[in-house]
């Protein structure tokens, strides 16, 4: 079996962005042995990454999924509509691949009120200490925009309270088709705003997927409507690019982790209609790699899965800040060989999953 820790790289990115020449990556197994940024970026990079055994397995489990749901497709006579359908079926295979749950001092749930439009959103406080901490950790779930909720990703969230030790909110958002953009992105700047409010001394924002591409665009608002700024973003393998046939679309295209065909899908969800249109294609709040000025982030921590079609947009945001001179202000965690979603597939990944939220800690306590 592969260790996990052999894949699993921390990229503190240095001064200058060039592919030719050696940045700080460092791969764990091997005393930090450096590595070249220009390995992550070559060709061998999509062509030559060897699975995990633990990816393996995964896709073992989604192809037996996929079987499955070929044998009982959509009925109407279910009486759900097709969305809640497909919704319940995804967050049915999110909930069997969760791993084992942290045992946390108190979990609680409450409302707020989407102030625009009456919208009450369920939000999901955990808590590992007998009191508040002084940061919390606002966190938006991923599902491609169109499902998971709070139970889906019960098993992240009490993670990321155990080990890295701050409060954990989760945003359970109205989710698309039936709500497209903006009402997510709504949600979460409501949340956002309220606690903003509080008395936690710095937020921080955190999600998974099309979680943190939500994070990501709520930063742009947040930084244009001139409220307070998060202090850190948290994004594990966010969808921020809008080139569907870019190297990783290529090469990882079929992955049934998620391929190029589900991720078009999940974003015309988004959309509410072809994403790919003019009017969508070039909307930063619908890819937030085309956001120009990158003062609208703050210091972010991003974890990529290297077996990914949305890598390269990752890779571009990353270029993007450095270019603009934000180099000290990314710290980037890539995984080669693991598979789009890790961080909430617990049952095959756990002992990475540890390993990240162990490594955020030392990230964030570093800057005290």
């Amino acid at each position: 079996m592969m260790n996990l820790f052999r894949m699993f790289f921390v990229v503190a990115i240095g001064l200058t962005w060039c592919f030719s020449v050696d940045a700080g990556i460092y791969e764990f197994s091997s005393g930090k042995k450096s590595i070249k940024m220009g390995e992550v970026a070559h060709d061998d990079f999509y062509k030559k990454q060897e699975l995990s055994s633990e990816t393996k397995k995964l896709l073992q489990h989604f192809t037996k999924f996929v079987e499955d749901f070929k044998k009982h497709p959509y009925d109407k006579s279910c009486g759900l509509t097709q969305a809640e359908f497909l919704r319940q079926k995804r967050n049915g295979l999110f909930m069997a691949l969760s791993g084992p749950l942290e045992d946390i001092k108190s979990v609680e749930d409450s409302v707020v009120k989407n102030e625009a439009d009456g919208n009450e959103i369920t939000v999901r406080l955990y808590r590992d200490a007998d009191e508040p901490t002084d940061d919390l950790i606002i966190f938006i779930h991923g599902g491609g925009w169109t499902q998971g909720n709070l139970e889906t990703h019960d098993y992240l969230c009490r993670k990321l309270a155990k080990i890295i030790q701050k409060d954990v909110l989760a945003v359970d958002y109205r989710l698309a088709p039936e709500n497209p953009h903006p009402c997510a992105l709504n949600d979460v700047i409501n949340v956002y705003k309220k606690f903003a409010k509080s008395d936690y001394e710095r937020l921080m924002l955190c999600g998974d997927s099309g979680g943190a591409h939500l994070c990501s665009v709520a930063c742009i608002r947040i930084y244009e409507e001139k409220l307070k700024r998060p202090y850190a973003t948290m994004l594990f393998y966010p969808a921020l690019g809008n080139d569907f046939n870019s190297r990783s679309f290529q090469s990882f295209g079929s992955c049934l982790a998620l391929t190029k065909a589900g991720t078009i899908a999940y974003t015309n969800n988004l959309a509410g209609g072809n994403c790919q249109a003019s009017e969508n294609i070039s909307n930063k709040y619908i890819f937030p790699v085309l956001q120009e000025d990158m003062a609208a982030f703050p210091k972010e921590i991003i974890v990529s899965s290297g077996y990914d079609v949305l890598f390269d947009g990752q890779l571009e945001h990353v270029k993007n800040m450095i270019e603009s001179g934000r180099c000290e202000d990314v710290d980037w965690f890539i995984c080669p060989g693991v598979a789009h979603g890790f961080m909430t597939y617990g049952k095959y990944y756990d002992e990475l999953v540890t390993q990240v939220c162990k490594e955020i800690k030392v990230c964030l306590k570093a800057d005290k």
